[in-house]
């Protein structure tokens, strides 16, 4: 346990989303997705080109869904074809910071998305917005428990949205910049800079405990039981039980 098992050498870093038995790497360097089989450990070609900039990426429902970091556009690709099908938000441009992060979500049978101070709701099988939903600054999104969280990076804020009424039903206060957000073990979970500490919230929105991370908080997932917290080349386990 807490030994790296494999590594595979790529030309940049970028966003990851698990699809099955592919992993797919959003390489906004090279404006392409490329897929790495998971038994294998072996980037699989084709990759897939992307006109313009990759600001987030999710995977769900057969596809794998990228938000546009140029237009306000989410991409969905089908893993079969690899061909990019274009779904547009109804967004302005001009409202878009392209340089913030822009993250999409799946859960309660939908694609969610995160851009122009709004969280859009995406039908996967009809393409469709179906809703859009106004939380200023809203960029990182997490999805679990049967809600999805917004983080509000600038803002210091995580709201709360229940699918079943397509709106904010909470409204957690922070302090410091969220920089990453997951859920998890019945539990929020949010690092914060420059403190490097990250914050468990619990299912009513209260803060329940903080946690400081010596060597830097940044990407936060929930997996296996555990919270992985990414720390300037270090990756950094947390037990929600005896949080140790």
């Amino acid at each position: 346990a807490g030994k790296v098992e494999g590594q595979l050498p790529v030309s940049a870093s970028g966003s990851l989303a698990v699809l099955d038995k592919t992993l797919w790497f959003a390489n906004n360097d090279d404006s392409s997705v490329e897929p790495i089989d998971l038994r294998t450990r072996k980037l699989v070609h084709p990759f897939v080109p992307i006109q313009g900039n990759i600001n987030g990426i999710a995977a769900g429902f057969g596809a794998v869904w990228i938000v546009d970091g140029t237009d306000p556009v989410l991409l969905k690709i089908d893993p079969n074809y690899g061909t990019p099908q274009r779904i547009p938000l109804p967004a302005k441009r001009q409202d878009i910071d392209f340089t913030a992060p822009t993250e999409a979500a799946v859960g309660a049978g939908s694609v969610w998305v995160a851009e122009g101070n709004k969280v859009f709701r995406i039908n996967p099988t009809t393409l469709r917005v179906e809703h859009a939903i106004d939380v200023p600054q809203a960029d990182l999104l997490a999805f679990g428990d049967g809600s999805l969280w917004v983080g509000q990076s600038n803002e210091s804020s995580i709201s709360e949205i229940d699918p079943a009424v397509n709106d904010v039903v909470r409204k957690v206060k922070l302090r410091g910049f969220i920089s990453s957000l997951t859920v998890g073990g019945g539990f929020v979970w949010a690092t914060i800079s420059p403190d490097d500490t990250l914050w468990k919230i619990d299912e009513n929105g209260t803060p329940e405990k903080s946690f400081d991370f010596e060597h830097g908080a940044g990407p936060v997932a929930y997996f296996d039981g555990a919270v992985w917290v990414g720390s300037n080349g270090r990756l950094q386990r947390l037990d929600p039980s005896s949080e140790r």
